[in-house]
């Protein structure tokens, strides 16, 4: 069943294809895949090779026997045919789709349609922000129901649907790192509760009101920030990610606290590193067991899912990094102006992330584009991407808050200040 096919209809008729954008490909079985071009990147909708026997792999990777499938991405369509070869009468699968250029090059060139209009499948296409999530919310309210987001239309989103984008690739990120992760979170928290650090989310909570806070990520741009940041004692409270502690400590530049969150073990690895200026540590209730091996003193800080209501106050936001921890942190200590330093979020070179332990730099792969603080685009991957929408989206909810991008060279970050790290501390008065 296709929902409001006449409606649909008339607004495929109304799309123009891009051939630039949209480019059809034929295999030598005459089989129809659609090269996908845009933003200094390009992809293949289906594989250009064999898009039936890469349909039959997603489809088997991807089936339950739950009684409702929701899949968003129709693509051409091969692999919703796939999977409804594999489905009971008794289930329904639910398709969902953002790019209506794409629905038009599947309907036109392909067989897909007689695929929708099966009884157990129930189609939805539209461009409409409102409308898209509306029925997605609809289509997730079924019980016993698996959902299922094909990569390729994630990928396709337009532009002007950007939240939806984030929404679902959220999603999937989270999956990800609830499924392989969850056991670590589990064992990790009960071991962190258990060692009786003291609370940080009490003990800060509104402590530093109107106070500068400065966070130091481990972006590539912290190498070249570290001396102009050495001016910040005295002048504002630094929450440095322990990614920098190396890098920090060997140039003597210590910030007020260390921040870990890690589960799986990176945290505890680069503690390491911190020889001569032993800062207090602050973990994350789930960060690696690990990081009790640290010297220094040790604090807790719980997300708010880990605390009873009346104490959520004393507790922060995820957002998926410890960049973003820090900056709930910041918040949740009564920090203004708030200043990121290294937030870089995007890829200015080769290389991911500040060398401090002398291994070489870890190369990069593309992705998508994002505006630069020079006014030039970069790639950044998936992650950093909705880390940066989730710092932009933190930013807009709290607008009693300045916040400072100190950053030298990364992503543009929507309603921050940009200044240079010297300037921005020499406007400082000492903290009394």
């Amino acid at each position: 069943m296709i929902i409001n096919e006449k409606s649909l209809m008339d607004k495929l008729e109304q799309i123009e294809i891009d051939e630039k954008i949209y480019e059809l490909q034929f295999n030598k079985q005459d089989q129809l895949t659609i090269k996908y071009k845009e933003d200094h990147s390009e992809l293949y909708i289906h594989s250009k090779y064999d898009p039936m026997k890469q349909a039959e792999q997603f489809a088997n990777g991807n089936y339950t026997e739950n009684t409702v499938i929701v899949m968003f991405g129709l693509g051409i369509g091969y692999h919703v045919a796939a999977m409804l070869s594999l489905m009971t009468e008794q289930q329904k699968l639910f398709v969902i789709e953002a790019n209506l250029a794409i629905v038009k090059i599947a309907f036109e060139h392909t067989d897909v349609k007689c695929f929708l209009e099966d009884e157990k499948v129930v189609f939805f296409a539209s461009e409409d922000y409102q409308e898209l999530t509306g029925y997605l919310k609809e289509a997730l309210g079924n019980d016993d129901l698996h959902f299922i987001v094909y990569d390729p239309s994630l990928r396709t989103i337009p532009k002007p649907l950007g939240r939806l984008y984030d929404i679902l690739a959220a999603y999937k990120t989270g999956v990800r790192s609830i499924h392989y992760e969850k056991d670590y979170f589990a064992d990790n928290h009960e071991y962190n509760v258990k060692m009786n650090y003291q609370n940080a989310g009490e003990l800060f909570y509104n402590k530093c009101k109107d106070v500068p806070i400065i966070i130091v990520a481990g972006g590539v741009s912290l190498s070249g920030s570290v001396e102009a940041l050495k001016k910040a004692k005295g002048k504002a409270i630094v929450i440095a990610v322990a990614r920098t502690g190396a890098i920090l400590d060997e140039m003597d530049c210590p910030p007020d606290f260390y921040l870990a969150s890690d589960c799986m073990g990176s945290s505890e690895y680069h503690t390491r590193f911190i020889k001569k200026h032993k800062k207090p540590l602050i973990l994350l209730s789930t960060a690696s067991k690990y990081c009790g091996n640290y010297e220094g003193e040790k604090l807790i800080l719980f997300e708010k899912s880990y605390l009873e209501e009346e104490n959520k106050k004393y507790g922060v936001t995820g957002g998926g990094s410890v960049a973003t921890i820090a900056l709930s942190l910041a918040k949740l200590m009564g920090g203004n102006p708030i200043t990121f330093v290294a937030q870089d979020l995007c890829y200015t070179t080769d290389v991911t992330h500040t060398n401090f332990n002398g291994k070489k730099y870890k190369k990069i792969a593309s992705g998508r584009y994002v505006m630069g603080t020079d006014g030039n685009e970069y790639y950044t991957s998936q992650p950093l991407y909705l880390f940066l929408r989730w710092i932009e989206r933190f930013i807009e909810q709290n607008p009693h808050i300045q916040f400072i991008n100190c950053t030298s060279k990364g992503a543009k970050i929507e309603g921050t200040e940009q200044m240079e790290l010297e300037k921005f501390l020499e406007s400082l008065s000492p903290i009394q």
